[in-house]
């Protein structure tokens, strides 16, 4: 079977296929155990919320602004080796939600693995779950 990220089978409905990315950003952090225990904010809280319909897509960019403003804040724009840093990027991969842009959804799926792998996490567990997770198309 073929796990390209290029040939996975989102749903038709943008809202759908925004959930179901969500959902599997949620389950690999789980599965991986990194969590926001201590932070200011808990992105895994509003990705959770948007699945569940409780936030919009406005209300979860909105918190990764505020991610972004926390990067900035610490001149780390470029910065790919701090882990609280890594944490900020994790954290704008779960929230930046737009149903009108889910042609990207592969490349943000390529770049929360990418952030996972500079974090020193084991990217074939994200890898394996995404083989599960996703429908994939046969060649």
């Amino acid at each position: 079977m073929n796990v390209s990220i290029n040939s996975i089978i989102w749903p038709k409905d943008n809202l759908g296929a925004q959930q179901h990315y969500v959902s599997y950003m949620i389950k690999v952090l789980s599965v991986l155990d990194i969590g926001y225990a201590g932070w200011e904010r808990d992105p895994v809280h509003f990705a959770k919320g948007y699945i569940e319909g409780r936030y919009t897509s406005e209300q979860c960019r909105a918190e990764a602004t505020a991610w972004w403003s926390y990067i900035d804040s610490r001149g780390s724009t470029r910065e790919l080796r701090d882990p609280e840093v890594l944490m900020a990027r994790l954290a704008i991969c779960l929230l930046s939600i737009n149903e009108d842009q889910v042609e990207g959804l592969g490349e943000a799926l390529s770049w929360f693995i990418e952030v996972l792998g500079f974090m020193g996490e084991k990217t074939r567990t994200a890898i394996t779950i995404m083989a599960e997770h996703f429908v994939f198309q046969q060649r």
